[in-house]
């Protein structure tokens, strides 16, 4: 089998995605999906450390928890990929980051072929000459809509991703939680979307919507506040002024999904240390308790 699919990026924020260990090829392709698909940065422990495009920042702490695997399991997974030549590892004392060999060949311009919808090779596809000439034609690859129309563009997605979870429910110590989707996209939930984009951008607010998802509508989890999307993207965690917001938590450098099992699915084990919930080594445990206070997380 040759040739190329794509994946729709809103799957891998999914519950769907989410919910269960990945496999070691879901775990392959979630790496392709966790990658920058432009130059940009991360800040670790209040250093900035920049990104490739086809490099991913992901810590094996971090990946571990997303992948619902032990931390070793995570480390000889990697060190597989890069002896069979499809990822690099570039390791320092801050962080380190994970490069596709072949990001480009994975997520290059050209036209996924090999499809049901209509890019097979089969000549019964073809009745006239018309149609063979219309196949041959190179499409305009789509770009996302400029200045406003994106900002709208990246609105719009976190909404139809929030209604994504209509009609989920969940039982909880005998209480009914139902996901509160939408009927329309109000403007103060336009206007606290647009805010929230310009701070942490779509792809961390829709991540953040998954992850309170999980921890919602799983029953695992001791999480029972059943929010709409207004009050997802605006609540803060106390009613002083300055008080962090609540979706923090929930984004992707900041969510530990331990953190919100019931004492019934804790099994008695010892909660991690900061500093291995923070990627971080154990010798940064004070300055990984900083970040998790300056963020909201954790209260002394």
């Amino acid at each position: 089998m040759t040739g190329w699919f794509k994946v729709w990026r809103e799957l891998l924020t999914s519950v769907l995605w989410l919910t269960e260990p990945f496999t070691r090829g879901q775990a392959f392709i979630d790496l392709i999906g966790l990658a920058n698909h432009a130059d940009g940065f991360i800040r670790v422990r209040g250093n900035r450390v920049e990104i490739k495009r086809g490099q991913c920042g992901w810590s094996e702490v971090k990946l571990a928890e997303r992948w619902k695997w032990s931390r070793g399991r995570v480390r000889r997974f990697l060190t597989e990929l890069k002896n069979d030549g499809r990822i690099e590892q570039q390791k320092n004392t801050i962080t380190s980051l994970i490069s596709l060999t072949n990001y480009e060949r994975y997520q290059g311009d050209d036209t996924a072929d090999g499809t049901a919808d209509g890019q097979q090779t089969d000549s019964r596809r073809y009745p006239n000459k018309k149609d063979k000439k219309d196949k041959k034609e190179k499409k305009t690859p789509y770009s996302p809509p400029k200045g406003d129309g994106q900002q709208s563009s990246g609105v719009e997605a976190t909404f139809e991703h929030w209604n994504s979870y209509a009609g989920r429910t969940v039982e909880k110590d005998g209480k009914r939680i139902s996901w509160k989707s939408h009927k329309a996209l109000s403007p103060e939930i336009r206007d606290a979307a647009t805010a929230r984009l310009k701070d942490y951008g779509v792809d961390a607010i829709c991540a953040g919507i998954a992850n309170y998802a999980i921890v919602l509508l799983g029953p695992e989890y001791y999480w029972s506040y059943p929010w709409a999307l207004f009050e997802f993207l605006t609540r803060k965690q106390g009613k002083e002024k300055g008080s962090p917001l609540q979706l923090l938590q929930f984004l992707p450098d900041n969510f530990i999904v331990d953190r919100y099992l019931g004492k019934r699915f804790t099994n008695g084990r010892a909660e991690p240390s900061i500093a291995e919930l923070a990627g971080c080594e154990p010798a940064d445990e004070e300055d990984a308790r900083k970040l998790y206070q300056e963020a909201g997380l954790i209260q002394e």
